[in-house]
């Protein structure tokens, strides 16, 4: 079982009352985190639960106090500290009421791990209050220093030690042909935690055509009772081709001809579900610059492949360019804070940049260059955005330049996206 990047900050909320929750996608590794966290208690125990498994949720739906009754059979002493790990909370009924009755009367002797797959069904099972009784937490497929991890190469990853902004030079220039080649294949393949660690491409594209037929296909409107389900398959496979692309909900409406609340309501599922994320424009001119369109991309490259069912080298496809920038997405949004902010810049005269990240009030205004684009107009778009919001340096990440600074411009390969 490997280490994610996730565990340094949980170990800063063992030893707190609150329940932690941690949400993602189906296959992400919540199940194999639990039962990592499980081994840091070895002098506490501990009991875990599945609650897709039958007889495990019987027991959880009995009531709290039927529940504690069970684990005292089972060995448990409330003078002593316990550790309780419950995977897929979202199948329990009224689950609030569970965790205020744990978290209020026994916190000093029992601490909750919960996991979930649905952000939606989680939020819309907050029946009671849980102010100042949980902490919410989100698990990604693997971000590239965690994929360098579960191939093995763990001294490159150990090397992905800092943000993209703090890179001085290259430090892994020595690894770059090698590095290039692996990042090639996240791009193609994504991070689910499985894909890496399977050595045979047509098994690989198979495990996730299997993840998109039984969890985005199946379960998600099964779940939801999406009435639509042609509708639905079709917005999936409508937003897959046009990730990375301007998209306002009038135009999806008419597209895939369903009324725009509808088309929200089924977006909005896709995004609670981990399957895809809007980010705003970033803007203060309202007059000069976009400020309603969004922008949409998908969690993972390998899945929205196997939604279209094109898993290509990069030098053979037509949107190798889309695919980079929502390698750079995922990169950015996985290791951003929850004060942070990631919009996107677009001028009315369409002079872009890609990705705005905003940390404590500082601006780092990234560009993705595909190897069509001149690095010259890529670092004039940069220039603009730096100009007009007195940011002191920009970033480009080419898959093809080494590392470099040029007017202000810090060149970046793409394996140095941390």
């Amino acid at each position: 079982m490997f280490r994610r990047e996730i565990e340094k900050e949980l170990e800063n909320y063992l030893e707190c009352k609150q329940a932690i929750i941690i949400l993602g996608a189906r296959q992400v590794g919540k199940t194999t985190l639990l039962k990592r966290l499980i081994e840091k208690f070895p002098k506490q125990k501990t009991y875990y639960f599945d609650l897709e498994i039958i007889s495990d949720k019987k027991v959880l739906e009995e009531g709290p106090e039927n529940f504690l009754k069970y684990l005292e059979f089972q060995g448990l002493d409330l003078n002593h500290k316990n550790i309780i790990f419950i995977d897929e909370i979202q199948y329990l009924d009224d689950f609030s009421k569970f965790i205020k009755i744990i978290v209020d009367h026994y916190s000093d002797s029992i601490k909750l791990f919960l996991s979930g797959s649905s952000a939606l069904q989680i939020k819309q099972g907050f029946k009671d209050s849980l102010a100042g009784r949980k902490y919410v937490f989100h698990l990604f497929p693997l971000t590239f220093k965690e994929f360098l991890r579960f191939k093995g190469k763990d001294l490159l990853s150990d090397k992905l030690i800092s943000p993209f902004y703090e890179w001085k030079s290259d430090e892994l220039k020595f690894s770059r042909d090698e590095l290039l080649a692996l990042i090639n294949e996240f791009v193609i393949f994504g991070g689910y935690p499985e894909v890496p660690k399977i050595n045979v491409i047509s098994q690989k594209i198979k495990y996730l055509f299997e993840i998109v037929n039984s969890y985005i296909v199946k379960d998600i409107r099964t779940i939801f009772t999406i009435e639509k389900i042609d509708k639905f398959n079709h917005l999936i496979r409508y937003l897959a081709a046009n990730f990375t692309n301007l998209a306002s909900i009038n135009s999806i409406s008419n597209e895939i001809g369903l009324f725009k609340d509808t088309i929200e309501n089924y977006v909005n599922i896709l995004e609670d579900s981990f399957i895809i994320k809007r980010i705003p424009p970033y803007y203060k001119n309202k007059s000069t610059e976009l400020k309603r369109t969004q922008k949409v991309f998908l969690l993972d490259n390998g899945i929205r492949n196997a939604l279209i069912e094109n898993f290509n080298s990069l030098d053979l496809r037509a949107d190798s360019g889309a695919l980079k920038e929502n390698y750079a997405f995922t990169q950015l949004y996985k290791a951003k804070s929850e004060v942070e902010s990631l919009n996107f810049w677009r001028t009315v005269k369409s002079q872009e940049v890609d990705f705005i990240l905003t940390k404590q009030s500082l601006l780092f205004p990234l560009e993705v260059k595909s190897s069509a684009q001149k690095v010259q107009k890529t670092i004039n778009h940069l220039k603009l955005f730096m100009n007009e919001y007195n940011c002191n340096r920009g970033y480009l990440l080419s898959f093809k330049d080494e590392f470099g600074i040029k007017d202000n411009v810090t060149i970046l390969p793409p394996y140095l996206l941390n």
